[in-house]
C-alpha cells in the first residue's frame, strides 16, 4: 500500500465490521462531541481553506480544539489536501475539498454511512452552495449509507414544517415519521431542545412521547441531562451533540433512525 494514500487507507477497513461516520461541512469548532457518535472511523470534509496557509491554520486549530477537550491527535500522514489521524482507537480522514468529492471517496471505498451528522452546514451561515439534507446531496448520502442510518440535523426543508417562511430559522416542528422518493423511511427518534425554553417544540415532544432531552445553560454530566419520556433507555446518541446547542440558537437537533426499503 502505498504510505500516502487515504482511498487506499480507506478501503482497506472494508470487511472489518467498523462503523463509519460522515460530517460534511465540518468546520474545526465542534469535531470533540462528533466523536462521541457509534463509530470508529469519522470522514470530516470542508472546502473553506483552500490557501495552503489557510488549510495548515485550520488543521492547527482542528488539533487544538481537540486537545482542549481531552483528545490527543496523533497524526498518521498528510497530503495537500487530507489530513488522517488517530484519536486512541479511532480513525480520522480530514478531506479539505467539497463535500461531494468526500462522498466520492466513501463510495469508492465501498464502506457504507452508519451515522450521517448534518449540523451547522454552512448552507444558512452563508458557506455552502448545497445543503446537506437536500436533493440532490441527500439522495447520493443515502445511497452510500448502510440500511440502518443513524441521521442528525438541525435543519431540514424535508424533516421540518415551517414556522414562517420569511422567519430566519423558522422551522420547528420536526416530522414524525416520513419516507424519501428513494424508499428510505424516516423515523424520529429523539430531540434536543434547551432547559428554559418555551413554546410548542417541547410541548410537541411530550405529547408524541418522544425522548426529550434537556441540558441547562451551565453543562453537566449527560447521565442528569437526560430526561426520559416512556420507556427508560440509555444515553442516546444525540446526547452527545449537546455542546452545539450550547453554542447556537439556531435550529433544534433531531436524531432520526432511517432504513432502506426492504
Amino acid at each position: 500500500m502505498p504510505k500516502h494514500d487515504p482511498d487506499r487507507l480507506l478501503a482497506g477497513f472494508l470487511g472489518q465490521n467498523r462503523r463509519l461516520c460522515f460530517y460534511p461541512s465540518c468546520g474545526n469548532r465542534l469535531i470533540w462531541p462528533i466523536l462521541n457518535v457509534d463509530a470508529e472511523i469519522f470522514v470530516f470534509s470542508d472546502y473553506f481553506p483552500q490557501s495552503s496557509t489557510g488549510r495548515g491554520r485550520f488543521w492547527f486549530e482542528f488539533k487544538e480544539r481537540l486537545l482542549v477537550h481531552g483528545y490527543e491527535v496523533s497524526e498518521v500522514f498528510s497530503t495537500v489536501k487530507t489530513r488522517v489521524f488517530k484519536i486512541g482507537e479511532k480513525w480520522g480522514f480530514l478531506f479539505i475539498e467539497d463535500n461531494n468529492e468526500a462522498l466520492k471517496r466513501i463510495r469508492s471505498s465501498r464502506l457504507t454511512i452508519d451515522s450521517f451528522v448534518g449540523i451547522c452546514d454552512g448552507c444558512m451561515e452563508g458557506g455552502n452552495y448545497e445543503c446537506v439534507h437536500e436533493e440532490p446531496f441527500l439522495e447520493k448520502l443515502l445511497e452510500a449509507s448502510s440500511e440502518r442510518l443513524d441521521y442528525f440535523t438541525d435543519h431540514s426543508s424535508f424533516l421540518q414544517i415551517p414556522r414562517n417562511p420569511w422567519v430566519f430559522h423558522g422551522h420547528l416542528f420536526y416530522k414524525e415519521n416520513t419516507r424519501h422518493s428513494g424508499g428510505w423511511n424516516f423515523t424520529l427518534n429523539s430531540l434536543l431542545v434547551r432547559v428554559g425554553q418555551t413554546g410548542t417544540p417541547e410541548k410537541r415532544a411530550l405529547d408524541h412521547k418522544l425522548a426529550l432531552l434537556t441540558f441547562p445553560e451551565k453543562h453537566r454530566t449527560f447521565l442528569d441531562e437526560l430526561s426520559g419520556i416512556g420507556e427508560a433507555c440509555e444515553i442516546p446518541p444525540l446526547a452527545y451533540l449537546a455542546p452545539y446547542r450550547q453554542k447556537s440558537n439556531s435550529g433544534i437537533l433531531a436524531h432520526y433512525k432511517v432504513m432502506a426499503k426492504k
